[in-house]
């Protein structure tokens, strides 16, 4: 789905609303998180 269809400003399918009564809400998954311990860097 394009992201113009979430970012209307109108009361359509999929639109969000007016920019200025938006909220978010951020949601972390601990289990899946990259620490250093679980990253591998390659050079090439």
């Amino acid at each position: 789905m394009p992201f113009y269809c979430f970012n209307r400003e109108d009361d359509g399918p999929y639109a969000l609303g007016a920019m200025d009564e938006r909220e978010a809400v951020l949601l972390f998954d601990t289990r899946t998180k990259l620490t250093p311990e679980k990253t591998i860097e390659y050079f090439i």
